[in-house]
């Protein structure tokens, strides 16, 4: 929503022999083949169902590896899982990354442009891409893009070698919607330095790592400085060097607990550079941390994308091999989370325009430590916010928040149907009582035209028909300025649903939470509470 909002593309600057889709554990020296479909495999991606994405530049296209086929567990991919083609008209796509909402961002070196695979389209599911989906360029001015980020605002950041620069295009400028960037969206560079940046990941808090076989290094530009907003980046930001001159950076991705991997193809290595190590604080790395060899490599490295489960994948070769996250280490991998809202109750019960505030709480397990971020989706007209949006989190630990929720003003747009409906029904009832007391005193007050008492009678039957002639008109609708508050027939209350989302960083691992607003309305008698509505929010 989930939406894995991070994940990391890069660059490989070699072309090896045609090689074929393969996987290896840690300690295996070579990978077995398994789907010979790669030609120039150059960058790679995993979103949160476990689904991975290949650039094959040679073959000019973008493939997905899918999770839970070929016999692999759900959330897992295997020797013989299936391979699809996703997207189409590239031609020369050297990275790949996918946002929470399932959108495939590719950098399309041969095209000097950004693409975005836009889920939902072409006849795919929510969240899914295919073949048909549609594909938009987004952003401008680019020279040679060739790997590409994406984080959890939707704000796009590109690797671009040919003008020695990376770049970010921000979500919510130009025409596009909030979250979202397209063509007309603003490109700023971020950053300054650099000789070759090839590829390029952000984390949770905003930094964004950048790897330059240029220069041999790896590079952090860090967040909320040079004047820069708190988990923000610009052209001023501190750029720190966090790798020896021995390496040669083409990839690079950024784990949930902030450990930091990158592919050197010479000397044919993934390294981990472990968060919390050497004067690093928790959850962030810096030059003295410890760096670590994961695997053992007879092949070239030149892509990788971590997951949150202590898994890498990595490109070499033109095949695929994953690799156990801190295995020279021994560090335990990433476990998992658990969400609660409200303290665990689900139904809120309120009143029409009033803001509504509860607690929220996650709290690590199996040993999780990393960043998570809180995000919600609440009814049209509704506006819900978290605070504090991201949070940090070790291993057992507990953090909290609130969840605030404003509820529009009671208006005619959004009150529920069967309120109108109440209101209709009762003029319909009141029509019918006094209709037949009308006619008859009518009636009588005619039929005794020479009485004394005839008169008042007849004025008294006038005024019953008429009143129950309003009624009549009211419970049809033929007659507006109806709408009036009745309690004695509004006879139900309404529920609305909110979606509150755990996310940590890389985007595998979520949970969702529904809210339940049990929404009194304005002298609304009790009784027996409806269906909720609103639950496949």
């Amino acid at each position: 929503m989930m939406k894995q909002y991070v994940r990391y593309a890069a660059w490989a600057g070699l072309v090896m022999a045609a090689g074929a889709v393969a996987w290896a554990q840690a300690g295996q020296l070579g990978p077995v083949p398994v789907n010979s479909v790669y030609t120039h495999a150059t960058g790679i991606a995993v979103d949160g169902h476990g689904n991975l994405f290949v650039a094959d530049a040679g073959a000019a296209q973008v493939d997905e590896i899918l999770a839970g086929t070929g016999g692999a567990a759900a959330g897992t991919v295997s020797s013989g899982s299936t391979v699809v083609t996703v997207g189409s008209g590239f031609q020369k796509p050297t990275g790949v990354a996918v946002d929470a909402m399932g959108d495939v961002f590719v950098a399309d070196a041969g095209a000097a442009q950004v693409d975005e695979i836009l889920a939902g389209t072409g006849g795919a599911a929510a969240g899914t891409v295919t073949n048909g989906s549609t594909v938009v360029a987004v952003g401008s001015g680019w020279m040679q893009p060739s790997g590409v980020a994406v984080d959890l605002h939707g704000d796009v950041f590109v690797a671009d070698p040919a003008a020695l620069a990376v770049k970010e295009i921000a979500a919510g400028t130009g025409s596009a919607a909030a979250g979202t960037v397209n063509a007309s969206s603003t490109v700023t560079v971020v950053g300054a330095g650099f000789s070759q940046p090839s590829s390029v990941a952000v984390d949770m808090s905003g930094n964004v790592y950048v790897g330059d076989p240029g220069s041999k290094k790896l590079f952090e530009i860090e967040a909320g400085t040079g004047g820069a907003m708190t988990g923000v980046v610009n052209a001023s930001s501190t750029v720190v060097t966090l790798t020896p001159t021995n390496a040669n950076p083409l990839g690079v991705s950024v784990d949930p607990a902030g450990d930091v991997f990158f592919a050197s193809p010479v000397p044919g290595a993934v390294y981990e550079i472990l968060a919390g190590t050497g004067s690093a604080a928790p959850g962030t790395v810096n030059a003295t941390s410890t760096e670590v060899a994961l695997g053992n490599w007879t092949t070239q490295p030149t892509a990788l994308a971590a997951n949150t489960t202590g898994t890498v994948f990595v490109v070499a070769s033109n095949s695929v091999w994953q690799v156990a996250a801190n295995s020279s280490s021994g560090a335990t991998p990433v476990g998992n989370f658990t969400l609660t809202v409200n303290q665990g109750t689900s139904v809120v019960s309120t009143q029409e325009g009033v803001t509504v505030t509860v607690p929220y709480s996650v709290t690590s397990t199996s040993g999780f430590t990393g960043m998570v971020a809180m995000t919600c989706a609440a009814p049209t007209g509704y506006t819900c916010q978290l605070s504090p949006a991201t949070l940090s989190l070790t291993q057992g630990a507990t953090q909290s928040g609130t969840l605030m929720v404003t509820q529009p003003a009671a208006t005619a747009a959004v009150q529920p149907a069967g309120r109108a409906a109440g209101r209709s029904s009762g003029a319909l009832a009141l029509a019918s009582l006094l209709w037949m007391p009308g006619m008859l005193v009518g009636g009588l007050a005619f039929r005794r035209k020479l009485a004394r008492n005839a008169g008042w009678m007849r004025w008294m039957g006038v005024c019953l028909v008429l009143l129950s002639s309003a009624g009549l008109l009211c419970g049809a609708g033929l007659l507006s300025g109806c709408n009036y508050p009745n309690p004695n027939f509004q006879t139900h209350q309404t529920s609305y649903q909110v979606t509150v989302m755990v996310t940590a960083s890389g985007g595998t691992v979520q949970q969702n939470v529904p809210l339940y607003l049990q929404v009194q309305l304005p002298g609304a008698t009790t009784g027996t509470t409806p269906a909720l509505r609103g639950a496949g929010m």
